[in-house]
């Protein structure tokens, strides 16, 4: 049989321009199946950046360690409410503690926040309890 670091060696160049079709979930398989990561986090390194996923994006910052794209940093400050969130839960539970992924966490909650402040009030709000309101006048009305 082979042994992990000869196997890894073999798949690392099919992954080679492929970085982008993976989902956060195919990537932080391909990182917890064992055996040295050495190959496989320098591959990912360098096409971190051709990466547009945000979440994917994310998910290969985490398991490599390395330092988020600049590209990957200003996406977050254009990104949907969804988005933000997936980015948000993926940095908490990133193996690595690096500098990028908490900085992107930091972005993404700062934006998530300002989307919070900038959503119009909700309908409950904006209406009258009419429900409420019948219930009392009935039970203050005399008999």
């Amino acid at each position: 049989g082979e042994s992990g670091a000869e196997l890894q060696a073999q798949m690392v160049p099919m992954f080679k321009g492929q970085w982008h079709r993976m989902s956060p979930a195919d990537i932080q398989t391909l990182f917890r199946c064992g055996g040295p990561v050495e190959q496989l986090t320098e591959a990912a390194v360098t096409e971190l950046s051709g990466i547009k996923n945000l979440a994917t994006a994310v998910a290969l910052a985490a398991h490599t360690g390395a330092d988020a794209a600049p590209e990957v940093v200003a996406a977050v400050a254009n990104a949907g409410h969804d988005q933000l969130i997936r980015v948000d839960s993926l940095a908490a539970r990133s193996p690595k503690g690096s500098d990028a992924v908490q900085e992107i966490a930091r972005a993404a909650r700062t934006r998530l926040w300002r989307l919070v402040l900038e959503k119009p009030s909700p309908e409950f709000n904006q209406t009258v309890a009419t429900g409420f309101t019948t219930y009392l006048l009935r039970r203050e009305a005399p008999p």
